[in-house]
């Protein structure tokens, strides 16, 4: 179990890595920064872009076939509130 635990959690770094450096940052022509570990546990900010002196904060959350519509509303719900907090 715990094994799988670690597996998972590796994977998910491995993809936000992915989609930010590898995907999102060419796309937009932007630099990405990893959010300080605060930011992570009082906003769930994974990484954020600083445009002048004001920031867009990103949180990366996998899609897979496991997590059910419930799950992902609760989960948005639970961010949204959190967003509110970095304002």
């Amino acid at each position: 179990m715990v094994n799988l635990v670690i597996n998972r959690t590796f994977d998910g770094y491995m993809t936000e890595i992915e989609t930010i450096y590898g995907q999102l940052e060419k796309i937009l022509d932007i630099k990405i920064e990893p959010a300080p570990d605060e930011w992570d546990r009082l906003f769930n900010v994974d990484f954020y872009i600083k445009i002048n002196d004001k920031y867009i904060g990103l949180q990366i959350k996998p899609v897979n076939e496991g997590i059910q519509l419930p799950e992902i509303y609760k989960e948005r719900a639970i961010q949204e509130e959190t967003h509110q907090k970095i304002h």
